[in-house]
């Protein structure tokens, strides 16, 4: 998955996520859009610049009207897959993943996960730091600050 040239991907969702996939993407060479709930009045004017400026199409308060267009949809953590929007891609050929496939596929290191209802910022905050404790390089990813494929795309080993 290093070369995602020709490839037509649509990122979903435009949280920390959504962005480090659209920055992931295209630096591997796709053609991606993105889509969000939000107008484009409500996406920071920043992002939508930065976004213009590398040639991703923007769906900013309403869905891309061909499904079919997209050879991979990724969904960011909270989209549920179930939106008639993402089935009707996935219908019609899209591949769907989200950020943490999405992040292992890319990624070289090796993680460890956590997962769960209560508990998984405490747990992941202390589990981090005694990798570090163990002079392991760690990335401390997620909900907590640094979207998941940032990291799994810089970390060496």
């Amino acid at each position: 998955m290093n070369n995602m040239e020709n490839k037509r991907v649509l990122v979903v969702g435009m949280g920390k996520s959504g962005i480090a996939a659209t920055q992931a993407m295209t630096a591997l060479g796709a053609d991606v859009t993105v889509q969000d709930s939000k107008s484009e009045s409500e996406i920071d004017a920043h992002l939508v610049s930065f976004l213009k400026g590398r040639n991703v199409k923007c769906c900013f308060g309403f869905e891309p009207e061909d499904m079919g267009a997209f050879d991979m949809i990724i969904l960011s953590p909270g989209v549920p897959p179930e939106l008639p929007f993402i089935e009707e891609g996935k219908k019609k050929g899209a591949e769907i993943v989200g950020e943490l496939e999405l992040a292992y596929r890319l990624g070289h290191g090796k993680y460890a996960a956590i997962t769960g209802t209560n508990g998984k910022t405490t747990t992941t905050t202390l589990t981090g730091e005694i990798f570090k404790a163990a002079k392991r390089k760690t990335y401390v990813v997620g909900n907590i600050g640094v979207a998941v494929i940032s990291a799994a795309i810089s970390a060496e080993e």
